[in-house]
């Protein structure tokens, strides 16, 4: 169980990790800062490098991976680079690797266009709203037969096969994959293997359903693909833009489902919401949804909502400012986490309190150590003496530090090590399996 983060610096970037390693016997906690900036790395770790710094520059770390002088000349020449020459040259490398990726791709698309072309296409106008999907301007369906899907396959096919410039780039890939990995280690081996699956689809000739929604400005607003079998059986995938308009951000939905012939339904149901303020590239809004179910049972359902702000680090102190860029918290902590759900971690004089987005200290508890477990459960851990409790968004303490391992609660549970022995606990400390109290069990 391992959550991520990056936070921009003045200079550069800070990457934070914390979380759970499971072995088969054993657990071990994870909590490592690296902050990657012009002059170099550098790496701090309460669990691995308690109170220590370890840093490198970039010109020693290239050394050490063995780059020779003169690369490592190009690599370093980068660093005086402004942000505009990069994005240049960056912008550059991209138009020549698209002239040529067009290029390539000629042939096939092609092919692909005289397909579609040949295939019966549906268009309506001014499709009202139904179920997920939204209104939309224009909605195009094209109804295709796997026979015919798997035919198009082999021209595919056969096309790569005569292809004199990508056919050897492929082979050169194809080349470098391990002996067992199942892959074919040719263009030709991988041709006739696509092949063998074609001639699954042409064996049953069913239809398969593509359908595409657009505004009355062309933006794509949803897709969907379904197949429908001899006996009734169906499966599909749903990609929904929700957002009303392109302003809003990135708002989408992702469903994945098949049900049998009696309907029973099996699928993934997952949202992606984002929001970034205009002015302030830094400033992110994300949350994420995702359901799996089967049938009227749910498999797996988390949610996560992420409100991050920029940390900015100056001589080894951390605090925060807010989307317009103004100091919220000043620059007086040893540490800081990211933000979530309006509450982070700080480290001052040694000890961990919490805060919320305006610095007020959030209770009066401090700790010897944590985990930014919030966005993903109400609870998140705490150490003291060396031991692991739980507390909730007000730092109030929910579960004693009584735990030598403890991981994030996920759909209720968390698994726990007391006294050489794991449990399954809900947040109440009870173990699921055998009704015990481990805030109390000796």
């Amino acid at each position: 169980q391992i959550t991520a983060a990056a936070v921009k610096l003045e200079d550069g970037v800070l990457l934070e990790l914390a979380g759970t390693y499971f072995t088969e016997e054993d657990s071990v906690s994870i909590d490592a800062q690296l902050e990657i900036t012009k002059t170099g790395l550098a790496l701090t770790s309460d669990t691995v490098l308690p109170g220590e710094r370890v840093t490198v520059t970039w010109e020693t770390l290239l050394a050490l991976l063995g780059v020779s002088e003169e690369d490592a000349g190009q690599l370093l020449a980068l660093r005086s680079m402004s942000l505009q020459q990069l994005q240049e040259a960056a912008e550059s490398y991209i138009r020549m690797f698209t002239l040529m990726a067009q290029q390539l791709a000629a042939p096939y698309a092609q092919i692909l266009s005289d397909f579609v072309a040949a295939q019966p296409v549906s268009v309506e106008e001014n499709v009202a709203a139904e179920g997920f999907f939204p209104a939309a301007a224009k909605e195009t369906a094209v109804i295709v037969t796997s026979k015919a899907v798997g035919e198009l396959l082999v021209t595919l096919c056969n096309q790569l096969e005569q292809d004199a410039a990508l056919a050897p780039m492929l082979d050169a890939l194809l080349a470098q994959a391990e002996p067992d990995s199942g892959i074919p280690p040719t263009t030709a081996a991988l041709c006739a293997a696509v092949r063998q699956e074609a001639m699954t689809l042409t064996d049953e000739e069913y239809p398969l359903y593509l359908v595409t929604g657009t505004d009355a400005d062309g933006r794509p607003l949803y897709g969907s693909l379904c197949a429908v079998l001899e006996d009734g059986s169906t499966a599909a995938l749903n990609l929904i833009d929700c957002a009303e308009t392109p302003e809003d951000g990135l708002s989408c939905l992702l469903q994945v489902f098949a049900s049998d012939p009696e309907g029973v339904y099996t699928g993934l149901t997952a949202s992606l919401d984002h929001t970034a303020d205009p002015s302030d590239p830094q400033a992110i809004s994300l949350s994420i949804a995702a359901d799996v179910q089967a049938g009227d049972q749910s498999l797996f359902s988390t949610a996560i909502d992420m409100d991050t702000e920029p940390m900015i680090t100056e001589e080894g102190l951390s605090g925060y400012i807010d989307p317009t860029g103004n100091e919220v918290v000043p620059l007086q902590y040893e540490r800081g986490s990211y933000v979530y759900q309006g509450r982070a971690w700080v480290k001052l004089n040694g000890m961990y309190r919490m805060i919320d987005k305006t610095g007020a200290q959030v209770g009066s508890s401090e700790w010897r150590n944590v985990f930014s477990d919030f966005g993903w459960t109400n609870l998140t851990r705490v150490n003291s003496d060396n031991l692991w409790g739980y507390v909730n968004l007000e730092n109030e303490t929910v579960l004693n530090p009584v735990y030598e391992k403890a991981t994030r609660f996920s759909d209720g549970l968390a698994a726990v090590r007391k006294g050489g022995a794991w449990y399954l606990i809900d947040e109440t400390g009870v173990d699921v399996l055998s009704g015990a109290n481990t805030q109390t069990l000796e």
